[in-house]
């Protein structure tokens, strides 16, 4: 509970200060317009939060809130020896080399499959292209079809544990698009096992 009112506290404290920001358009104004006072006030409490916020996802980790769900699915992920994180990483990267890599070779059976049926569903027109426009084909399926784009995130999404859905939903758009283009280029790199017409 103390992780998830520490985070409530901080996006709220954050979301007021962005809109005062986008209100008077800089924090000069911003100042001029409240005293000074108040305006450090929110300013040292966006920044306290965010460091609170940050200890909560830490405590969370350590078993705050970690139940027998997040422990069996993380146990169940391969390990990506080319997946490296260092003190240099940042967030973005580390979350796809501990989270989304290891994901997506779990579910790559299932994404294949599901790439199949997708071809099968729009007439076998993948089957008529030679290679370079299967390739396109692919990524044009991934990151132009919401609908199946929607699909192949919540295939991955489904395997987060707690923690790693609150640090995905404050960056969604950013790990969304290194989700997708992962996913395209794992499709794209098994595109051998798309070469014959599927028989249903």
């Amino acid at each position: 509970m103390y992780g998830f009112s520490c985070i409530r506290i901080y996006r709220f404290h954050k979301l007021f200060f962005i809109k005062l920001q986008n209100a008077y358009g800089s924090p000069t104004a911003i100042s001029s317009s409240l005293t000074q006072s108040v305006y450090n006030t929110l300013k040292t409490k966006v920044t306290t939060y965010k460091i609170v916020f940050k200890v909560s996802l830490n405590l969370i980790e350590n078993d705050l809130i970690m139940n027998d769900r997040d422990r069996e699915i993380k146990a169940l992920r391969p390990k990506i020896v080319t997946a490296t994180v260092t003190a240099s990483t940042s967030s973005g990267e580390k979350f796809q080399n501990e989270t989304i890599r290891p994901i997506l070779k779990l579910q790559n059976d299932l994404l294949i499959e599901v790439f199949r049926n997708y071809i099968r569903k729009h007439k076998n027109l993948f089957y008529k292209l030679n290679a370079e426009k299967r390739f396109a084909y692919i990524e044009n399926a991934i990151q132009k079809d919401i609908k199946f784009r929607n699909s192949l995130k919540g295939i991955l999404i489904g395997q987060f544990t707690k923690l790693e859905y609150l640090t995905y939903i404050n960056d969604s758009s950013a790990l969304n698009k290194r989700m997708m283009n992962l996913t395209t280029e794992r499709l794209q790199s098994q595109i051998q096992l798309f070469e014959t017409l599927e028989v249903a």
